[in-house]
């Protein structure tokens, strides 16, 4: 009685999973942090240092188990921010947008609730800078990083859902006390469509 009970227990979760892939397209709120150019620095400049708006897209898979959903994909992802009027500014505007693309892959998981609509998460994501409008001093020959990032979803049905999340650039750098090189806040929202689903 008891190996019946085991088989359909494990019957039962095994027909809880499910695969997914998904398409994924939002916008990024962004900002550079400069601390780990020194405290001199960052006191003198960083409340020049202003978020500005950037475009993301990219290809999740996904897997859920139960409640936890294990995510992981590709996406290209542009931050930055906006340099505003700082003094002895070299340029004539009154500010300088800065821009940076990545290639990003997450590694996530996420707690789903309330009947599956929602559900948060940790990750990190492993970036590759790949395009820089500007050189930042030594930071322009670290093209690698690691990423910290806090994250949700509500799916507003079987097909679509809404992410949003944060993100903190750079975690390594800051971690390994590397200096001359930014920190990036991400705030992000982003829409997302499920073209492939399939149960387990």
């Amino acid at each position: 009685m008891r190996k019946i009970l085991f088989l359909l227990l494990i019957n039962c979760v095994g027909l809880s999973a499910q695969f997914r892939i998904s398409g994924t397209v939002g916008a990024n709120y962004s900002k550079f942090n400069p601390i780990l150019f020194g405290k001199e620095y960052y006191n003198d400049v960083n409340k020049y240092y202003k978020y500005q708006l950037f475009p993301n897209l990219g290809i999740e898979l996904s897997y859920q188990r139960n409640q936890f959903i294990y995510l992981t994909g590709i996406s290209y992802s542009y931050r930055g921010g906006r340099d505003y009027n700082i003094p002895n500014q070299i340029w004539k505007s009154r500010y300088l947008i800065d821009i940076n693309g990545y290639i990003e892959i997450p590694l996530q998981v996420s707690y789903s609730y309330f009947q599956d609509k929602l559900s948060s998460g940790l990750g990190v994501i492993l970036h590759k800078r790949t395009y820089t409008g500007t050189s930042y001093y030594e930071e322009r020959n670290k093209f690698y990083g690691l990423d910290f990032r806090v994250t949700s979803a509500w799916n507003i049905n079987r097909r679509f859902a809404i992410s949003p999340a944060y993100t903190l650039g750079n975690l390594d750098k800051y971690i390994l006390n590397t200096k001359g090189n930014f920190l990036h806040h991400v705030f992000s929202l982003n829409l997302k469509y499920t073209f492939v689903k399939v149960n387990g």
